[in-house]
């Protein structure tokens, strides 16, 4: 499954060979809620997951979403929790982290600063908590290496709330621009 992440998920066949002898998973939730993954991987000898989830996952439920935005929120909160809640169910040990938005999400936009100049973004008027992927992974990390976070949910942000089409097409822009000479 780790030659080629998400694929895996997609062939239940394969999961018990390669769940092998793993008594710890960080499960990217590639694998759905209803998948049945979390189950097998218990059955296979998984006593631990950490679940790498979104900020999402955390936002109160309820209301009928009116936005393009809110539903997509709306569907991730239940993609993410979906998945929190088939590992809970499972019974073994398991911590949430859930990001807000990683920081490499902004390298989508380097090939259309570099050729366009310009970025278009879905929901320019939104504003994200941006997070450096190696703030999540040292909390996941920890979770699967110690006892020190069962049973915990993790919600990590990054230090302000940014509208995505501030400040980083101009960082962007500037990486994306051969140095000059």
């Amino acid at each position: 499954m780790c030659g080629d992440p998400g694929r895996g998920f997609e062939r239940p066949e394969t999961w018990a060979a390669a769940l092998d002898g793993v008594e710890r998973v960080h499960l990217f939730p590639f694998a759905g809620p209803q998948s049945g993954f979390a189950e097998r991987a218990v059955e296979a000898g998984t006593r631990r997951f950490v679940v790498d989830s979104a900020v999402a996952a955390g936002f109160a439920e309820g209301g009928t979403p009116t936005s393009a935005l809110e539903r997509h929120l709306a569907d991730e909160r239940g993609w993410h929790r979906g998945v929190e809640r088939s590992v809970e169910a499972t019974g073994v040990e398991w911590t949430h982290v859930r990001p807000g938005l990683l920081a490499t999400w902004a390298l989508g936009w380097a090939d259309e600063i570099r050729t366009a100049g310009e970025v278009c973004a879905p929901y320019p008027g939104s504003a994200s908590v941006v997070v450096h992927e190696a703030d999540a992974a040292e909390i996941a990390v920890s979770a699967l290496l110690t006892d020190d976070h069962v049973g915990a949910t993790y919600t990590v942000t990054g230090p302000v709330t940014t509208p995505p089409l501030t400040d980083t097409p101009a960082v962007l822009l500037n990486a994306a621009r051969p140095a000059p000479r």
